[in-house]
């Protein structure tokens, strides 16, 4: 376990990786022969973001590890459910078709949430924003286990990604809203202190965003202010 991460940064490209069940690791690489054209489309509907909001990713991996070890039917299920999935990636991707792509990654992430015993509700603000962006989006999922709080959207054809960004901070602003304040000392103590006087934690817009492609020579690659 754990390879997937280093071959898919060291493999340009949309590619599908895979490696037979045994003790010894043995990845096979297939690269997908997409267009520059169509690469350019699926660039120009790619949004990543930073919600602001990360995890542990050794909780959540150390609680799939023992469902799976358990052999639960749902567990093994939805675990072919994922590598089905990526199957059916490959062949949306090189027929071009966004819609099943988007609607794709949306239900891997729902299986993913389902391994770590997490729901779509969590993190919150994450769920609140998805409900927001709903009709101007084909899918989306937070990269790799989640705990890092990265959150890719593909957006649909037509929406400006300005406008979908719009959406996104109003989204988070809303769900801030709507939540109780509490100080960051009280915070630490689990809910506000009656003996504390100290002034409530108005928060900050810690979401960020960036044009991330992918390049058919370098990957994956995010643009941060004027160097990637």
């Amino acid at each position: 376990g754990g390879w997937q991460d280093s071959y898919g940064g060291i493999v340009p490209g949309f590619k599908v990786l895979s490696s037979e069940a045994g003790p010894e690791i043995q990845v096979q690489t297939k690269r997908l022969p997409l267009s520059e054209e169509w690469v350019q489309e699926f660039n120009s509907r790619l949004l990543l973001i930073y919600t602001g909001k990360t995890r542990l990713a050794k909780n959540l991996m150390d609680t799939v590890l023992s469902k799976w070890s358990n052999r639960d039917k749902e567990i093994v299920d939805t675990m072919d459910r994922l590598v089905e999935d990526s199957g059916q990636c490959e062949l949306a991707l090189t027929q071009g078709d966004f819609q099943a792509v988007g609607e794709i990654i949306s239900r891997y992430y729902k299986d993913k949430m389902f391994l770590s015993s997490t729901t779509l509700n969590d993190p919150p603000v994450v769920a609140a924003m998805l409900h927001h962006l709903d009709s101007m989006i084909d899918g989306a999922t937070l990269c790799g286990a989640g705990a890092g709080g990265f959150l890719a959207i593909l957006i649909k054809q037509g929406q400006d990604r300005g406008h979908v960004m719009k959406a996104a901070k109003e989204a988070v602003a809303l769900y801030h809203a709507s939540q109780p304040r509490i100080c960051a000392c009280c915070n630490d103590k689990g809910g506000h202190q009656p003996e504390c006087d100290c002034q409530e934690d108005e928060g900050e817009d810690i979401m960020w965003s960036w044009d991330a492609t992918v390049d058919n020579t370098h990957g994956l690659v995010v643009t941060v202010g004027e160097e990637p």
